[in-house]
C-alpha cells in the first residue's frame, strides 16, 4: 500500500491496479465432476480528484476435477504474490531489519493506552512506512514515525472499540521500507493492543 493524501483525511490504498487475491474455501461434499459456480459481491473506491464507489456482483463457472489443471493466468498471480507482504523472518526481511520489538504499553486508560513500535535495522533503509490495518474493533490514531538512520520508532494510540473482535489483542500491520535499489519490501509486523484490564 502507499499513503495517499486526501481532503480530509490521509487513507492507504493501491495506486493504477491492484489484484486482491481471496481465498475460496470449498465445500467438502463437493462432486468429482462437473461445475462449480462461484458468486462475489465486490464493493471498492476509487480516487482521483473525488473518489467514487463502485461494487457488482460477479460470477464464474469452473470445471471440477480430480487433477489440476493449466492455470490460465499463472504469470499474473506470481507477479502479485512477489508484490505480497513477507514474514518477518522471511529471507527478504531478515536481510534488512535487526530487530522488531513493541515495548509495553504505557499507563492509560483500559483500550487507549499509547503503544510503540522500535525497529533496529542492519542497513539504513531509504524511506519507511507504516500501515496498520483498519478494522471495526480497533482503531489507530495519532500515529508519530520518526526515522534515523538505522533506527524507526513508530508511536501511536489504538483505541479497542470492539475487544472481541481482537483475537489475541493482536492487530495486523504492515511495515514498508524502500531499500538502496529503490525497492519497496513489505513486512509482515503484528501489534499488540491492550484490551481491557
Amino acid at each position: 500500500p502507499k499513503r495517499l493524501d486526501a481532503p480530509g483525511g490521509v487513507t492507504f490504498g493501491y495506486e493504477d491496479e491492484v489484484l486482491l487475491m481471496v481465498p475460496v474455501t470449498l465445500p467438502a461434499d463437493l462432486a468429482k465432476s462437473g461445475d462449480l459456480k462461484i458468486d462475489a459481491d465486490v464493493s471498492w473506491l476509487v480516487c482521483k480528484t473525488e473518489c467514487v464507489k463502485g461494487k457488482a456482483k460477479l460470477a464464474i463457472t469452473l470445471p471440477v476435477s480430480t487433477s489440476p489443471g493449466k492455470p490460465a493466468h499463472r504469470e499474473l498471480f506470481d507477479t502479485w504474490r512477489a508484490r505480497l507482504p513477507v514474514a518477518a523472518d522471511s529471507p527478504a526481511a531478515a536481510a534488512a531489519l535487526a530487530k522488531v520489538a513493541q515495548p509495553a504499553a504505557a499507563s492509560g486508560a483500559s483500550g487507549t493506552r499509547p503503544s510503540q513500535l522500535d525497529v533496529e535495522w542492519k542497513q539504513a533503509p531509504k524511506k519507511v512506512e507504516w500501515f496498520p490495518v483498519a478494522t471495526r474493533a480497533v482503531g489507530i490514531d495519532e500515529v508519530d514515525l520518526r526515522h534515523e538512520g538505522k533506527t524507526t520508532r513508530i508511536a501511536f494510540k489504538p483505541t479497542v472499540y470492539k475487544p472481541d473482535g481482537v483475537p489475541e489483542g493482536r492487530v495486523d500491520s504492515v511495515l514498508v521500507f524502500e531499500g538502496a535499489d529503490g525497492k519497496r519490501v513489505g513486512v509482515s509486523v503484528p501489534i499488540t493492543v491492550p484490551l481491557a484490564e
